[in-house]
């Protein structure tokens, strides 16, 4: 009864403050504020940059190492390449339109999930194609990853779970553009010397879904889900003390 009795007080005395009240009303029910290292969207910035590094690494800078190497391997004309992203870019810029209504009906996680996995694949199956129409197929299911991995994606992730710190999460966050040139296609070009453009294509898919995958399920989310869990974890056991404001 004294606890109640004191959470009463407290709730009083700060309810009419605005902003005092809203922080301490957050800090009760365990969400710290945007400006804290501590929030759990900082976290969804940090998998949003590394998500961003492996998307634009190979859906972006990567596009001319598959030219050079299919180019040598099928010894396929550079403007049918080239036409096959072309394709790639404008069919991604369709996608993006849709990005919105597809997380509403997915959720974050499974979105981002299934577009890693179209990334994946594709990344994959560049290693074996072998006729021009494979090259373009392969091309239109990358687009799949691009919208669920790029600029689209990452803003409306961002946007649930940023309000006052939204701009600097997005720029954090799409830094990871730049890096992915920086060191997914040094890395690449250092593999396919090595081992090959078939084998260095597989690799890198699969560094790709062994990082983005795990980092995926544990920091990607939808924070309304997080708040009803917490929610659900902070409700008082039955037969404990209620108050009520009257």
């Amino acid at each position: 009864m004294t606890n109640c009795a004191y959470d009463l007080g407290i709730t009083r005395r700060l309810g009419t403050h605005g902003g005092a009240g809203e922080v301490v009303a957050d800090a009760r029910r365990g969400v710290a504020a945007e400006t804290s290292p501590h929030y759990p969207g900082w976290r969804v910035t940090f998998a949003c940059f590394v998500m961003a590094t492996f998307c634009w690494g190979f859906g972006f800078y990567g596009h001319g190492i598959y030219l050079a190497e299919l180019r040598r391997l099928n010894d396929w004309p550079a403007a049918l390449i080239s036409g096959a992203t072309t394709a790639y870019y404008l069919f991604s810029a369709l996608l993006v339109v849709f990005v919105s209504d597809v997380i509403a009906r997915l959720g974050v996680r499974r979105f981002v999930l299934l577009g890693v996995a179209c990334f994946g694949a594709s990344i994959a199956l560049l290693a074996i194609i072998s006729a021009p129409w494979q090259l373009v197929a392969v091309y239109l299911l990358m687009s799949f990853g691009w919208s669920a991995m790029s600029v689209g994606a990452i803003t409306n992730i961002l946007g649930l779970w940023f309000d006052r710190r939204r701009g600097l999460a997005i720029s954090l966050a799409l830094t990871g553009a730049s890096f992915g040139g920086i060191a997914i296609i040094p890395g690449l070009v250092h593999l396919v010397n090595k081992i090959g453009f078939a084998s260095a294509m597989v690799v890198s898919a699969a560094i790709m879904l062994v990082i983005l995958v795990p980092i995926t399920l544990l920091w990607i989310g939808d924070p309304r889900s997080v708040e009803r869990s917490r929610q659900s974890a902070a409700e008082p056991p039955p037969g404990a003390c209620r108050c009520r404001l009257s």
